[in-house]
């Protein structure tokens, strides 16, 4: 008997970015940490299958650039050998062995630049001929066992020292970039050095196309952050802007935003809302998570890995909708967890799973609900060759 908990099925996570972590993770947390037991990769239609061979490169240059996953990371733990077509990639995922299930989509990305290389990298429009191409592929793809297709990213983002944030290309930021956190946070509360980046230039990246370009972004979007508390809140109020924190201190968002990364220990983390949070409100959210038709990606946990932490997003939808909100209407955690768990199985076609019904798979979560609770992420270096992403 188990006392004090709530038994629901497992959650759905649909579509995730979980194509490199797969490759050399078995857990493949924070999915797994926060409930999910079937997962659907192939997020944004990137990924790794079908490559044409020797031709990687390109498609660690549109992860790492699109999806933030170290590129290094991807040199060194997919087999690239073995995903010259999807078939052949998910006959490798096949060999290994994981804490959750796992299915994988075909994506446009890979699929366009397999049939149209440079041509595709370009942007140019597909003839007859690579549609008709790219339509033969998707077949046997399907057949080979992928369970949909993917096209197109995240609006909200995290901003911290031990990531991406809006001073990380001040040029006398850069010569103490390499310093361990901690450090870095100490000397930046040097008054001295503290008014030297306020006021420095930046130097743009090597690579444009890279993350470190969104220092641009996020310098802009500073009256748009916000401090994030000890216990995640998606619906903070003005109180913890960088424009009213500035105000209460007389200074300046920016100022107000340089003195909030370097408190501490330097794990102060700062977030970005965007398109659903325009009205400062996350009604609109609402509004679209209760409609009949929607269904929720939840926790794109394996990109983006400096900038969102959304593998806690089936976690964070019980707890803030059914529980802790406080500036509009709550929302079931009936109706939540059945949104997570049997739409996501029927989406798609997964009809052995979803529900706690006789003869389904026993996927199962229980939940100490009232003491559930997600936390501030914090950074860690545990990607290989030592890529950071926040857990």
């Amino acid at each position: 008997m188990i006392k004090g908990g709530t038994v629901v099925d497992g959650t759905g996570s649909v579509p995730r970015t979980a194509d490199g972590q797969a490759a050399w993770a078995e857990e493949l947390d924070p999915a797994f940490s926060n409930g999910v037991t079937s997962l659907v990769m192939g997020n944004c239609g990137a990924g790794f299958a079908p490559c044409p061979a020797g031709e990687q490169q390109t498609l660690i240059e549109r992860m790492e650039g699109v999806e933030d996953i170290a590129g290094a990371a991807l040199h060194e733990r997919v087999r690239w050998r073995a995903s010259e077509s999807l078939p052949e990639h998910l006959d490798f995922l096949d060999q290994r062995s994981y804490s959750l299930d796992i299915g994988a989509q075909l994506v446009h990305g890979a699929l366009r630049f397999h049939v149209m290389g440079d041509r595709g990298v370009g942007n140019e429009d597909a003839t007859e001929a690579d549609v008709a191409a790219m339509r033969e592929l998707s077949r046997q793809a399907i057949a080979g066992g992928a369970i949909g297709f993917s096209t197109s990213r995240p609006i909200g983002l995290l901003s911290s020292l031990g990531g991406c944030h809006a001073f990380m290309r001040r040029r006398s930021y850069l010569r103490i970039a390499h310093l361990p956190v901690v450090e870095r946070a100490q000397q930046m509360r040097d008054p001295v050095l503290g008014a030297r980046v306020l006021r420095d230039g930046d130097v743009p990246p090597e690579n444009p196309g890279s993350m470190d370009a969104l220092y641009e972004a996020l310098q802009m979007r500073i009256p748009d952050v916000y401090r994030m508390a000890p216990v995640v809140d998606y619906e903070p109020t003005m109180l913890n802007s960088f424009i009213e924190i500035g105000v209460s201190q007389r200074k300046t968002p920016e100022e107000a935003a340089y003195d909030v990364l370097c408190e501490g220990d330097g794990t102060n983390v700062a977030i970005m809302l965007g398109a659903g949070y325009v009205d400062r409100t996350l009604d609109a959210i609402r509004e679209m998570l209760v409609h009949p038709d929607t269904i929720t990606g939840l926790g794109d946990a394996g990109a983006y890995v400096r900038l969102i932490r959304e593998g806690s997003m089936p976690s964070i939808q019980i707890t803030h909708w059914s529980r802790d909100r406080t500036r509009g209407e709550q929302i079931r955690i009936e109706f939540l967890v059945e949104k997570q768990t049997r739409r996501h199985a029927r989406l798609y076609g997964l009809d052995d799973r979803g529900t706690l019904e006789n003869g389904l798979r026993a996927d199962l979560n229980v939940i100490a609900f009232d003491n559930l609770q997600v936390r501030r992420p914090v950074t860690t270096a545990d990607l290989p060759a030592g890529g950071v992403r926040f857990l």
